[in-house]
């Protein structure tokens, strides 16, 4: 192989290698979803729980059963996650009376005081619960944040938007409505 050759080839094993650019977000597209099957084909969701943050209750998606629930995992440290969060606490405020649940699903690692801090900071009154065991990631396959998932009433996984949702984009506005609407919404 020539030098030039060479060089390309140890550049891309490098990026390969290396997990590409460094970024919180997931490496897809943001706001790119992927949508799983709807419906009854529709996988069900995890029975994923963790701790309220600054609490000690437990919040549960068993528990919640009945009622969507949208899910977005955050970190202190994510700049996508200071772009999106205030745009979910507006869905949050706009949607609550009328049956979705958000709840925010904090990652980062140590206690709760900083990403306390950081929600009081931006006003994100919606309910917050710390990941410290890392049970999100494996429940959702998550590689990255943010990362947001719906959930219908029924316990299926309806979507995740792996990278920055944005709760104002008509598709995602259509599937949301179409879920307060839907029986067994309490």
């Amino acid at each position: 192989m020539s030098p030039p050759s060479l060089r390309l080839l140890a550049l891309v094993l490098a990026f390969l290698l290396g997990g590409g650019v460094a970024s919180c977000d997931t490496g897809a597209v943001p706001g790119s979803g992927a949508a799983p099957p709807t419906g009854d084909a529709a996988p069900m969701a995890s029975d994923y729980s963790a701790r309220r943050l600054g609490g000690t209750e437990t919040v549960s998606l068993h528990e919640l059963r009945g009622r969507p629930v949208l899910l977005t995992s955050w970190a202190t440290w994510c700049v996508e996650c200071r772009t999106e969060l205030p745009a979910i606490q507006r869905l949050a405020e706009t949607s609550r009376d009328r049956g979705l649940q958000v709840i925010g699903v904090n990652v980062d690692e140590g206690g709760d005081a900083g990403p306390i801090a950081f929600a009081a900071q931006r006003g994100l009154s919606f309910p917050m619960v710390h990941d410290e065991h890392t049970r999100y990631q494996a429940a959702f396959r998550a590689v990255g944040v943010p990362q947001t998932e719906l959930i219908g009433g029924d316990g299926r996984l309806l979507r995740i938007w792996q990278g920055v949702f944005d709760p104002a984009d008509p598709d995602n506005v259509r599937l949301i409505e179409s879920q307060l609407g839907a029986a067994g919404t309490r």
